[in-house]
């Protein structure tokens, strides 16, 4: 079977993102950005280390983390392209890779032939300060859901308080790195193809997101699913076979019709 180009998944536990239909005629690239998974040096804490003290232990070893930013993974990217003698590629990012995709997308967009976007960052936002209120909306779906099955409501009768005392976010402690060019953060401009997927129950990356950054997109689709969180690639055959389908044609409007019969959310017992 002739191959039909490259696929280059952003992200680094791609075993479980349901590969399969893509590699039967894709060459598939997974890369770890520098200072995740295998990478060297990696940049992991042990296991009950403070934040501080496992700062310090990076700094101690050598470590520049002013070298650390999506900038300069983005320019990785292109060096492994080149490398690897791949003219264009399709792209995939999940999360922070999503980030990582759009960094890519405003570098080197001559070489991006299109992107599936999972579970949107917009740059323009402040995740850390916009991150509580965008959880809160999709928490209180996720509530109101709740209220209105009978099964769940009856089993979690005060769902509502329990979310309300629970604490989702921590404050990110310096790590004396600088920022980022203001350019970073500005809105995406691209006419790459882009699907962006998103789930209303997703609290690290709302809704919200995937509706601000396709306004700069000009060839951009958003696919919503109601009943999925983070990460709706690897939760949805009907995601899968939308991407699919995107990736064969990339300008033809997507066929969303099986999202209508994705499951609603099943209320597991206590």
């Amino acid at each position: 079977m002739a191959r039909r180009g490259a696929f280059l998944f952003l992200v680094r536990y791609a075993g479980a993102l349901h590969l399969a239909a893509l590699v039967r005629d894709r060459n598939l690239v997974v890369l770890d950005p520098r200072g995740t998974g295998w990478s060297k040096p990696g940049l992991t804490c042990r296991e009950n280390e403070d934040a501080a003290d496992c700062l310090s232990r990076w700094r101690a070893s050598g470590v520049d983390l002013t070298r650390y930013q999506s900038a300069a993974t983005a320019d990785d990217v292109e060096a492994l392209r080149r490398a690897l003698g791949i003219e264009r590629w399709n792209l995939y990012g999940l999360s922070y890779g999503t980030r990582l995709a759009q960094t890519l997308l405003r570098r080197h967009p001559q070489h991006v032939r299109s992107a599936i976007l999972d579970s949107l960052a917009a740059p323009q936002e402040d995740e850390i300060a916009g991150a509580s209120p965008g959880a809160a909306h999709a928490i209180q779906r996720l509530i109101d859901a709740c209220a209105t099955d009978a099964v769940c409501d009856r089993r979690y009768p005060d769902v509502a308080w329990v979310f309300s005392e629970a604490s989702f976010f921590e404050t990110c402690r310096a790590a004396g790195s600088p920022h980022p060019p203001a350019s970073e953060n500005e809105p995406l401009r691209s006419d790459v193809p882009a699907l962006l997927l998103t789930g209303r129950f997703d609290p690290v990356t709302p809704v919200e997101a995937a509706r601000l950054v396709v306004r700069t997109l000009t060839r951009a689709y958003v696919v919503e699913f109601p009943t999925l969180g983070h990460g709706v690639w690897s939760q949805s055959a009907c995601a899968r076979r939308i991407g699919l389908a995107f990736l064969a044609a990339p300008l033809r409007p997507p066929d969303t019709s099986c999202v209508a019969s994705v499951p609603s959310v099943r209320w597991a017992a206590p």
